[in-house]
């Protein structure tokens, strides 16, 4: 019985509809923003009242002039990599411990997914309490066992405090991520490697991690992404102080376009400012994941 041959519009067929959705939710949008990001538009003004401008919002940003701007870049970078390394550390640490067989398996992994049912203005709110100075939970067991008050929101820590809450949020995800990943892997090289007298950092070392590097490289692009654009735990937390100690450039974004300057074109300008500089990063790691292993 012969099989019915494929027309050739067929495939086009099949991805219509993600090419459409792609079309109306993805690139329309940001067609639009790149659009009200070549324009002086000014919130509570009507649309009518724009003025094109072209590349002066860029201008602005990229000449040097805005000092809030280039600090706004440097503390996403400096959030995004310590959100991600500590997550992938903290991630496969709990992903190895969960993979083995141990006692209470199902109520620890309970326990680590429990951060992603928590929005993160709930997780930003819980975590300022903790953090207070006179009475949230850290200081009360410093002051009990040292004697000791930190103001962990000081300008000095308040990078690594909100990165803290930030690792606590994406560190489960990772670790599913890592753990799928490790049941997956086949068991055939280990035990053999095991014959040999491997130890278990050797196995992990020359192993695991070789094995699981599409898998790293996949959770490290989702969780670049996710720092980057994180907003809502680190406006609740500091809204992007003391100073400028967190204005990450989503919270630039929001200063600008809808806080005290209202410059709605300029925080277009930043907004897509943030996308391009996570597609650079995308474009990174996609290409490291085409890269052939080393023998």
């Amino acid at each position: 019985m012969q099989t019915p041959r494929r027309t050739r519009g067929e495939p086009l067929l099949w991805i219509l509809p993600s090419a459409l959705a792609l079309f109306l939710l993805i690139l329309i949008p940001a067609a639009f923003l790149l659009y009200v990001s070549l324009t002086g538009y000014e919130l509570g003004f009507p649309w009518s009242d724009r003025t094109f401008i072209g590349l002066g919002n860029y201008r602005d940003l990229m000449g040097g002039s805005d000092y809030e701007f280039w600090v706004s870049v440097r503390r996403s970078v400096a959030y995004a990599l310590l959100v991600t390394g500590g997550s992938l550390v903290l991630g496969m640490g709990v992903a190895l411990l969960l993979h083995k067989t141990i006692r209470g398996r199902a109520v620890v992994t309970l326990i680590v997914i429990m951060p992603l049912a928590i929005s993160h203005a709930i997780g930003g709110l819980m975590w300022k309490l903790m953090y207070n100075v006179e009475f949230g939970i850290l200081n009360y067991v410093l002051e009990s066992v040292f004697g000791l008050k930190v103001n962990w929101l000081s300008d000095a820590t308040a990078l690594y405090a909100v990165a803290v809450v930030g690792i606590w949020m994406a560190a489960p995800f990772v670790a599913l991520f890592f753990l799928a990943g490790l049941q997956s892997l086949p068991r055939a090289p280990f035990e053999a490697a095991r014959v040999e007298g491997a130890s278990a950092w050797q196995l992990f070392r020359h192993l695991t991690l070789p094995m699981l590097r599409p898998v790293i490289l996949v959770v490290t692009l989702f969780t670049i992404i996710d720092a980057l654009r994180s907003f809502g735990a680190i406006y609740l937390l500091t809204e992007g102080g003391p100073g400028v100690a967190t204005l990450v450039l989503p919270l630039y974004m929001y200063r600008v376009g809808f806080g005290y300057s209202s410059v709605l074109g300029k925080g277009a300008a930043i907004a897509f400012v943030l996308i391009l500089l996570t597609m650079a990063l995308a474009a990174v790691l996609v290409r490291l994941s085409r890269r052939p292993r080393e023998a």
